[in-house]
């Protein structure tokens, strides 16, 4: 039954779009992408992020622990695969507490997007369909859609 459930789920994505519909709050939404919906086991998983601000004010947000930094600093990916949560196995990184630099604003109705590989965070070692959600850790963005891939 789990079986015939992903399936299904794969099979709506696939013939959809690889973007199901982002998490939106008032201010700002999460979006994320990859490059395509099928990947070779140990071939490169680009994902791609873009956060819009959606509201009529300027608006703050740390990229740390996010794909906005176009690498991993930190687990900041849900990989879910057979039900079961993919653990982190990139880079941690530790920071002095962050100063008004390290901060992005966006004006309103504008975006900014980032990339990360997703096997420079994640071991993909079972062919078979993940899913992959940003979780919003760093709180200040909220958390993504879910995009699908199988690897075979």
């Amino acid at each position: 039954m789990k079986t015939l459930i992903s399936i299904l789920l794969f099979t709506t994505f696939f013939y959809s779009c690889k973007v199901t519909q982002s998490t939106h709050n008032k201010l700002i939404s999460s979006t994320i992408t990859t490059t395509k919906s099928t990947y070779k086991l140990g071939e490169a998983i680009e994902l791609l992020m873009k956060v819009k601000n959606n509201g009529n004010k300027r608006y703050s947000f740390l990229p740390w622990r996010t794909p906005i930094e176009n690498s991993f600093t930190g687990e900041f990916i849900d990989v879910i695969y057979d039900d079961e949560k993919i653990e982190y196995s990139g880079v941690m990184v530790k920071r002095m507490p962050p100063t008004k630099d390290d901060y992005i604003t966006l004006k309103p109705n504008k975006s900014v997007t980032g990339k990360v590989n997703l096997l420079d965070g994640y071991k993909f070692s079972k062919k078979g369909i993940y899913s992959i959600q940003f979780n919003g850790v760093n709180g200040k963005l909220p958390t993504s859609n879910v995009v699908l891939i199988e690897i075979k």
